[in-house]
């Protein structure tokens, strides 16, 4: 697991100019990696492992570890069904944002987010010490705290341009006044253009990764534990109890924005549990048309 906090710049609209978004702390790490011994597990020291082998493999494009060479590299390059390497990145303290989201009862209500991604599906956007999924969630963190309103982080909303913008904010990519600018110039050399992706926005769905039901914290009032301030946004009570809960971030393309858009986001839904999308792939061809 790597933990660090990541930022994303937003692009400039009409008058407004291009500027820094909330930093966020962003947890990552791969899945279906090899079991580690305890005393293999590296340390986390600013966002970069302190040593050099995660889960029992080499750090490689992508950020967290993956099997090195061996007995399973040489199977699996010899045709071994294998899965798929993914990775997760998790929001630790977006928490701290009030997106005006409360109870019935009056109480507050607080989300973090999460995505989950092929690697390999963002081809040269991604380097080996900083992390694509990473970017993608700062970028969401970014456009959702800008707006609350416009892009709220709740199941059947769409954050529009945060996989664009993530990418386009990672290393190597244009600077300040061109981060975004790839939604207008898709030939550009930005990080999004770059990686092949399809998918520059993101869906807001209820999590089903969890068969036992979405993970809830509840904070009765007097008990809640505030997070520390960063980027000049500063956590408060502001409510009665807070219950923080988790949305999951589906990547989806231009003309299926335009379908939910259009026909609403059940119907999206739909399209994609027919077409049977596999919605961890930011290259995947579009379900609507």
């Amino acid at each position: 697991m790597r933990i660090a906090e990541r930022g994303a710049t937003l692009p400039g609209r009409r008058r407004v100019k291009s500027r820094p978004g909330i930093p966020v702390t962003v947890a990552e790490f791969s899945l279906y990696d090899e079991p580690a011994d305890a005393d293999e597990v590296p340390e986390v020291v600013d966002g970069v492992d302190a040593v050099g082998v995660v889960g029992g493999g080499e750090v490689v494009e992508g950020g967290a570890g993956e099997p090195a060479g061996g007995a399973g590299a040489e199977a699996a390059g010899a045709g071994a069904e294998a899965p798929r390497r993914e990775v997760a990145a998790f929001t630790v303290d977006f928490g701290r944002v009030d997106v005006g989201l409360r109870t019935p009862g009056d109480d507050d209500v607080r989300v973090e987010m999460f995505l989950v991604a092929y690697p390999d599906s963002v081809g040269g956007a991604d380097s080996g010490d900083d992390s694509a999924m990473a970017r993608i969630v700062a970028g969401a963190a970014a456009v959702v705290a800008d707006d609350p309103e416009a892009a709220g982080p709740t199941p059947g909303s769409v954050i529009p341009d945060a996989v664009r913008i993530g990418l386009d904010s990672g290393p190597g990519v244009p600077g300040e006044g061109s981060a975004g600018d790839s939604a207008g110039d898709p030939a550009g050399q930005s990080g999004f253009a770059a990686s092949g992706a399809t998918t520059p926005h993101l869906l807001c769905v209820v999590p089903y990764v969890w068969p036992d039901g979405v993970p809830t914290i509840t904070e009765e009032p007097g008990k809640i534990s505030l997070h520390q301030e960063a980027g000049g946004v500063a956590d408060a009570v502001t409510g009665g109890a807070r219950l923080t809960t988790v949305t999951q971030l589906v990547p989806i393309t231009d003309d299926e924005y335009a379908h939910a858009d259009a026909h609403g986001v059940d119907s999206l839904m739909r399209l994609l549990a027919e077409a049977d999308a596999d919605l961890r792939d930011l290259r995947r061809g579009s379900v609507a048309q």
